[in-house]
């Protein structure tokens, strides 16, 4: 079709040169009047063509960014799951030592103690959006509403990454569990078959690394009197994982109902494509 296309104007262009130098000044204007309406209908063709390309390409993006959504509401829930347990965790932990008293629950206190070291990272990823941003196909995105709904959620996204990352390394990693390990807790955690498919694999190796019937060591912590400075040290670390629990939450159901928002935008966009 483009040889037939470039014959024909190479056709009409011998045409309007016989008929310039002929001064036939009617056919010349004729035959013009003809190549510009064949250039301004050629281009308006490859404009449309291209815009229903463009639109399917939009489409396919709004579906993918909806699935890749589908899966951050996914990793967030899991999220709250464990920081859920975490905080039942230290709630109980405080419980046994302020009301229950500590005595003859030096397990139970290791345990909760043990649990309260658990931490999950929080990745949210969307390779459509990543795609989007990276190729400059962002402009594919015809709603400015939506293209702005779009940068201010993932810019959300990244700060509760960030913040829920920070929380994780300075208050557990390096206070929490630091803690712990100085006080001779030795580690038994209990929650991990209740926090997703890779703890529950990794509890069953460390089962069958210890064999049955390995008992823990009796740490002497757990030997201290009631008055003891220890147990309140150990009050402070369950408040402060409490608060990290508490913090995490607030973020992440915060960011869950935003991702719900954000696919209904998504959603309705698409249904006005396919009007």
């Amino acid at each position: 079709p483009n040889n037939n296309y470039r014959n024909g104007s190479r056709s009409a262009l011998g045409r309007l040169a016989n008929a310039l130098t002929s001064q036939h000044w009617s056919t010349f204007a004729i035959e013009l009047a003809l190549i510009v309406v064949g250039i301004i209908a050629a281009l308006s063709i490859d404009d449309w063509a291209q815009g229903r390309e463009d639109q399917r390409s939009e489409k396919i993006y709004l579906a993918s960014l909806i699935r890749d959504l589908d899966q951050m509401v996914e990793s967030l829930q899991a999220y709250v799951d464990t920081e859920t347990a975490m905080a039942y965790a230290s709630a109980k932990t405080l419980k046994i030592l302020t009301v229950d008293g500590y005595e003859q629950k030096g397990e139970e206190l290791r345990e909760y103690l043990s649990d309260m070291g658990t931490r999950r990272t929080l990745r949210l990823v969307s390779a459509a959006y990543a795609d989007l941003t990276s190729t400059g196909n962002f402009q594919l995105i015809h709603s400015r509403d939506l293209r702005e709904q779009l940068l201010r959620y993932f810019a959300d996204v990244s700060r509760t990454e960030l913040v829920v990352e920070k929380n994780n390394t300075v208050f557990i990693d390096n206070m929490f569990w630091s803690f712990t390990m100085e006080a001779g807790i030795t580690w038994a955690p209990t929650q991990w078959r209740d926090l997703g498919a890779t703890l529950s694999k990794a509890e069953d190796f460390y089962r069958e690394f210890l064999g049955p019937g390995i008992t823990y060591p009796t740490d002497a912590v757990f030997a201290q009197p009631a008055d003891a400075e220890i147990w309140n040290e150990i009050r402070r670390m369950c408040f402060l994982r409490l608060r990290v629990s508490a913090v995490g939450l607030s973020l992440a159901t915060t960011l869950i109902d935003k991702t719900e928002q954000m696919k209904l935008a998504i959603d309705e966009e698409l249904r006005d494509l396919n009007r």
